[in-house]
């Protein structure tokens, strides 16, 4: 198995999209991506790649601003018709997400937290925020959603800014051959401090691995391909109060304070007895 270079990724992004035009009305950018390609052949230098790079920058921004609204049902239909792809295929791709051989995938417009009920739209409000208190489990759709060609394995995980936080995946780490779709994390805040994200926040990356053989279709396909929201069966598993030690350790505290007020109480009314005897014991025998 192989991990794909910057230069493979960016190779196969474009030469992938070439399947979803008419061969004969390629954009003119995504033209000039593929004859760079042919330049340069199987020997990429520091200067051809930065080029490559720079040329499927402006096809890939073209496509946002010119075909995104179509892009999933061009991956879908691509798919149904069983024409050849290579992928892996995004549906609005960001060459400045791209860092060498991985690939940050952005959160999303919804998200789940185990302490709510139902789950969060991030793109009703710019300001919308995710917060993940510790100790919270958290369910998070990214942004993109991607097809993945039959030789290839991904793998996924969260972004360091965020492990250093405190946020690792508990959902798995890697993607199989043929998925299609948005990927969902599930998510759980290990740290001491809420952990804060928004819409299109660079939160997670995948790497591409060829494998030796070409995967073959599954007898039962994923019922996760294509998905585009979160589902009601992801949910259910995470609903009620999670246990962690951050929480227990808040459940401590306050038993300590109760119990240093309960005491305080016990100790001013042996005080208050004590006293009373004293002076009940101290009048009775005539004093003064």
């Amino acid at each position: 198995m192989t991990v794909l270079s910057e230069y493979t990724l960016l190779r196969r992004l474009c030469e992938a999209d070439v399947a979803l035009y008419n061969a004969n009305s390629l954009p003119p950018e995504l033209e000039a991506c593929i004859k760079k390609i042919s330049l340069i052949n199987a020997n990429p230098t520091s200067e051809s790649l930065k080029d490559l790079r720079a040329l499927a920058t402006v096809y890939f921004g073209s496509v946002h601003d010119r075909e995104k609204p179509n892009r999933i049902e061009s991956i879908a239909t691509l798919l149904r018709d069983g024409r050849p792809h290579q992928g892996p295929i995004f549906d609005d791709p960001d060459m400045n997400l791209l860092r060498g051989m991985t690939y940050d995938l952005r959160v999303g417009n919804e998200a789940y937290l185990s302490s709510k009920k139902t789950p969060t739209r991030l793109d009703l409000d710019e300001s919308q925020v995710l917060v993940i208190d510790p100790g919270d489990f958290a369910i998070i759709i990214t942004h993109e959603y991607l097809y993945i060609p039959a030789d290839l394995m991904s793998f996924i995980s969260v972004r360091m800014k965020y492990k250093s936080q405190g946020l690792i995946s508990v959902s798995g780490f890697h993607v199989d051959p043929g998925f299609y779709g948005r990927i969902v994390f599930a998510v759980y805040n290990a740290g001491a401090r809420p952990v804060v994200l928004k819409r299109k926040d660079p939160c997670f990356m995948i790497l591409f691995e060829e494998i030796d053989k070409q995967a073959l279709p599954p007898s039962s396909p994923s019922r996760y391909n294509g998905q585009t929201s979160i589902s009601a069966d992801l949910i259910a598993p995470l609903q009620g109060e999670t246990v962690s030690l951050h929480r227990l350790a808040l459940k401590v505290q306050r038993l300590e304070d109760r119990y240093k007020d309960i005491l305080l109480t016990v100790v001013v009314g042996v005080i208050f007895a004590v006293i009373a005897a004293f002076l009940g014991s101290y009048f009775a025998a005539g004093g003064h």
